[in-house]
């Protein structure tokens, strides 16, 4: 029998629930894994929906990303001290990014297409523009998320640096989830502890959560095969899994109560029930 040693990044688990995790690895390798509608038919409609959430997510902080390298690369965007963020739409085939000021209102934008095409210049407003309809509910949410976070007694605080993620909720107008996601500029790190979700009904908190208990970073250095992680805040993987597995373009093996799933390329998989 050929033996396949792969490298795989760890966060904190407990050896047991490492074994299980990699368990369920080897029961995929060697039969296949079966699709989490074949095994746990009840939360298809629920991880779908966590998969469309997350690679949503990190579609629209890809934009960002791309619009603040384009104007980072002009001398008189970095020294505007006016920036203090972004907010970001969906045009459909491209994704439009605002820089706000601190009255949230537009002082920059860039056009970010979904395709390899060029993205667009950067546009400077000659006076900084009042946004207007969703996109106004959108910047008071992230602004009102922002404000709730750094007055919580649990928020870790695991980065100096945040990024945020506004998507609305669906079926209710006025309604934002928002993705803090803590920043760095470490290639092979990913830093998964410290991810929260507000959500926020016109300008309102409503309620928040975190997605860990503690700062954790997965070590994703190159030619790695694969993350792994545990996670007890839920049964199943979660959209922050699906975002942070596509940042990082690595797959992430999530070990819950449950039992042990792979997430890769925007998807969600039960290797092996608990």
């Amino acid at each position: 029998m050929a033996i396949l040693l792969v490298p795989i990044s760890t966060g904190w688990m407990s050896m047991k629930r490492c074994m299980a995790l990699c368990f369920g690895v080897m029961l995929a390798v060697m039969s296949g894994a079966a699709s989490a509608q074949d095994l746990a038919p009840a939360d298809a409609p629920r991880l779908d929906a966590v998969a469309a959430t997350g690679a949503a997510m990190y579609r629209l902080d890809q934009a960002a990303a791309t619009a603040t390298d384009l104007a980072q690369a002009q001398r008189a965007f970095r020294r505007d001290k006016r920036v203090r963020g972004w907010i970001t739409e969906d045009l459909g085939s491209a994704v439009a990014v605002y820089f706000l000021d601190d009255a949230g209102q537009a002082i920059y934008r860039v056009d970010v297409p979904d395709s390899d095409e060029v993205s667009g210049a950067l546009q400077v407003m000659d006076t900084p523009l009042v946004l207007d309809g969703a996109l106004a509910a959108a910047v008071q949410a992230r602004a009102s998320a922002l404000a709730a976070l750094e007055s919580a007694d649990d928020f870790g605080g695991c980065s100096r640096q945040h990024n945020t993620v506004v998507l609305p909720v669906d079926g209710h107008p006025g309604r934002f989830h928002v993705y803090i996601l803590p920043g760095t500029t470490r290639h092979h790190v990913v830093p998964i502890g410290g991810s929260y979700r507000v959500e926020v009904d016109n300008g309102q908190v409503i309620a928040q959560r975190p997605y860990t208990r503690s700062c954790i970073e997965l070590q994703n250095p190159p030619g790695n095969v694969a993350m792994m992680i545990t996670h007890l805040l839920d049964d199943t993987p979660t959209e922050v899994h699906v975002f942070w597995s596509l940042w990082a373009g690595t797959p992430l093996m999530v070990s819950t109560e449950a039992g042990a799933w792979r997430v890769e390329n925007g998807q969600v998989t039960l290797l092996h029930e608990q």
